[in-house]
């Protein structure tokens, strides 16, 4: 399967917050080696915004992605999709995903897993913490949109240490994604 990527504006917004060092390190040096970062998911997807056709049940399954190198790419637009990344965007399940993610850091190419809760039909904002290093400066964080047979919406390789040192906010529009 292929990925094909279209914008679907003013619906997802993931917003990543510098917190300072991690719990290791209280220091909020902008150069140390790790730092904790809040990811703040925030859906504007709703009756008020989207009136026509919007779906009474619609809902995010819970975020699932990583700390990584380069050498990782969650997703990538016109690119097969890994079978952990389909069963995400099918059905809201992580567990495939988490096996891959696994594989990726017993091969050293990743630090910290990410998992957080998804945004039920009454929610519109999920928020998660997680730990990053210099040597996995990369951030990848996806969430299946339902109801749909296969979007995902998330970010892919966002730097987060950058120019010698920690970046204190990232803002992103979500890309809504079809399989």
């Amino acid at each position: 399967m292929k990925l094909f990527l279209f914008i679907l504006s003013a619906v997802t917004a993931l917003f990543i917050q510098g917190c300072g060092g991690s719990s290791d390190n209280d220091s909020k040096d902008p150069t140390s080696q790790t730092a904790r970062y809040t990811l703040d998911f925030d859906s504007d997807w709703d009756a008020a915004n989207f009136p026509t056709n919007y779906p009474t049940n619609r809902h995010f399954s819970g975020l699932i992605g990583l700390t990584h190198n380069a050498q990782v790419k969650l997703f990538e637009v016109g690119q097969t999709a890994s079978a952990g990344v389909i069963s995400v965007a099918e059905t809201g399940s992580k567990t495939t995903l988490e096996s891959e993610i696994g594989i990726i850091q017993n091969n050293g190419n990743s630090g910290h897993t990410i998992s957080g809760n998804g945004i039920p039909a009454t929610g519109d904002d999920v928020e998660v913490q997680f730990d990053i290093s210099q040597d996995y400066p990369l951030v990848s964080v996806i969430t299946m949109l339902a109801p749909s047979p296969d979007w995902f919406t998330g970010v892919d390789s966002v730097a987060l240490f950058k120019d010698g040192k920690w970046q204190m906010a990232k803002r992103s529009r979500g890309a809504i994604v079809g399989l």
